[in-house]
């Protein structure tokens, strides 16, 4: 079963067999309103992944799970017990897929956690639009199910969230460093080719190495 759970315990059945964790998307911009504040009428698109938002944009997000724009969890039939943890939750009501639910991220760049629920596509790529943490449905990569209460679930996603981004930014800074060194290494051999100098095979035969 494809499910994401909300910090109150409440599950919503996605759907999404085949989604990918830790799912990167473009995005065509972070707006910095709610989305309970657009006036305009809103789009929510399928979450079927384009092909656009497989390659690069000036905005990444990373893809933490849905928000049902419809949905008031306070009158869900059957809640968890109060001290509940999503793996001891018992038998609760699931919120059946909705065709409306939108793809929340979170911006890969930004050191905070804020939610946007992406709507609107323009080309391929999607606005994201402010939602609470509270409001969204997180994926099982972004949560801890043994946590027995909601500020602490919460909690537990943002640090798995943050975990995540700061992993991916270290990883960002070793590859401009080990780029940049196999540029300047590139730029030793252009400079010494007419040369006899005894290390300039060495130099480039590291760099076709790479």
């Amino acid at each position: 079963m494809a499910r994401a759970w909300n910090s109150k315990c409440i599950p919503y059945e996605h759907g999404l067999e085949q989604r990918t964790s830790y799912t990167v998307l473009s995005v065509r911009k972070f707006a910095g309103v709610g989305l309970n504040k657009v006036t305009d009428p809103i789009n929510i698109p399928p979450p079927d992944i384009t092909t656009k938002e497989k390659d690069g944009s000036a905005y990444r997000g990373l893809w933490v799970g849905m928000f049902l724009p419809t949905i008031n969890v306070d009158k869900v039939l059957v809640r968890p017990t109060k001290g509940s943890s999503i793996q001891k939750s018992g038998n609760v009501t699931v919120l059946a897929t909705a065709a409306n639910a939108a793809r929340v991220v979170v911006d890969i760049t930004s050191a905070q956690n804020k939610y946007y629920a992406l709507v609107n596509p323009e080309d391929g790529l999607c606005a994201g639009y402010r939602v609470t943490g509270t409001d969204v449905f997180f994926f099982d990569e972004f949560r801890d199910d043994k946590v027995t209460a909601d500020a602490y679930r919460e909690a537990a996603s943002t640090n798995l969230i943050k975990a995540w981004k700061d992993t991916y930014q270290t990883n960002v800074a070793k590859k401009a460093k080990e780029s940049n060194r196999v540029q300047k290494l590139s730029e030793q051999v252009a400079g010494n080719v007419s040369l006899n100098v005894p290390w300039r095979d060495n130099i480039q035969n590291e760099v076709e190495a790479l």
